[in-house]
This record gives C-alpha cells, sequence and structure tokens, in this order.
C-alpha cells in the first residue's frame, strides 16, 4: 500500500488537506521524500503551508489560522507525482486585483521607466565584446543588446515600448532574483553565420 501511495499523483486541494491535518515530516515519508523537497513541491503548486509552531500551538489548544487555497494561478502546477521535477520557483506574481483604467496615449521619451533607471550608466560602465557589443557588469538588467553608438535611441525605444505595455494593462518588472531565465541563443549579425 506505502508504495502505491508514493506513486500516486496529489492535486492542489489533496495536498493542501494533507499539509494541514499532518506535520510535513509524515506528509514526505509518504511519499518517499524529504521534508524540504516536499515544502517545494508545496511552493510550486502553490499550496499555504503551517507557520513554524503551528503544530505545537495545537496540542496546547492554541489557535493557529489556516489560510484558505489560493486559486491556481499562471505558472502553478495543479498536480505533482513523486519522481517528476519540480519548478525551481513558486507561482508567478499575481496581477493586480483590478486592471487598471487605460490612460490616453502620451509621450514617454522623457518619463524614464523604473525597468531601465541606471541601464545607460551600467551599459557605459561594462565591457565591449564580439562585433562591439555592450556587454553590462550589472545582471539584473534589462535585457538589450546592442552598440556604443545604438545605446541610446535603444533605450529609448525599449523606454517606449515598456510605458505602452503598462498603458495597455500590463505589468512590467525585473524577474525576481530568485527566478531564472536563459535568453534565447540569437545571431545579432546582418548575414547570419550559417549561409
Amino acid at each position: 500500500m506505502a508504495e502505491q501511495e508514493r506513486a500516486e499523483r496529489v492535486s492542489r486541494e489533496e495536498l493542501y488537506d494533507l499539509v494541514w491535518r499532518k506535520p510535513m515530516l509524515h506528509v514526505a515519508d509518504r511519499y518517499g521524500v524529504s521534508s524540504s523537497f516536499m515544502a517545494r513541491v508545496c511552493q510550486s503548486l502553490d499550496v499555504p503551508r503551517p507557520p513554524r509552531g503551528h503544530w505545537a500551538k495545537l496540542s496546547h489548544g492554541k489557535p493557529s489560522p489556516k489560510p484558505s487555497l489560493p486559486d491556481a494561478g499562471p505558472g502553478v502546477g495543479l498536480t505533482w507525482r513523486r519522481g517528476e521535477k519540480i519548478a525551481p520557483h513558486g507561482p508567478l506574481p499575481r496581477p493586480p486585483a483590478s486592471r487598471p483604467r487605460r490612460v490616453p496615449p502620451r509621450r514617454t521619451g522623457d518619463l524614464l521607466h523604473p525597468v531601465l533607471v541606471g541601464a545607460a550608466e551600467a551599459f557605459g560602465s561594462g565591457r565591449k565584446i564580439e562585433q562591439d557589443f555592450l556587454k553590462p557588469g550589472q545582471r539584473r538588467l534589462a535585457d538589450v543588446v546592442v552598440s556604443e553608438g545604438m545605446l541610446k535611441d535603444a533605450l529609448a525605444m525599449f523606454n517606449d515600448l515598456l510605458h505602452g505595455l503598462e498603458q495597455a494593462g500590463g505589468t512590467v518588472m525585473l524577474a525576481p532574483r530568485d527566478w531564472i531565465y536563459m535568453p534565447r541563443a540569437i545571431d545579432e549579425r546582418e548575414v547570419p553565420a550559417s549561409l
């Protein structure tokens, strides 16, 4: 029976019920994984876990509030089974509760978007790589492939794009530090090497 439980697929709802009914060590043992791994499974499925001291409070008759299971947002897994990989991070940031009202277009060239604050300096103090493209020294920065001569124009165009996305109701931000993104490989040359 234990092997069957370890191989079964568990939904967010079932996992939520389990972690609030039994300590994480017992839930993890049921699936044959460590409690820290089980905590990462909960994080990837956006399942709230009991806080530290929850079981001690209950054993002494003290209340310990149980939050409700949030709706599954974008990027949240719905089920998990032992042996499956889990996402290296939790759910994507939730969109604002209400959509911002659409504002009329305006000239944004003079108003620097927060994502681009410090970008010109970071690119200017970086180094040049093949074909004179600029490589900034810091990593948490807008992803722009540009040469020194086109930096000002590229950042101005990117600035207008970011403002336009927000005016259309989108959310623009730098990725959280604990998320890892790998850029798609592109060949920036006018005539690609493979031709």
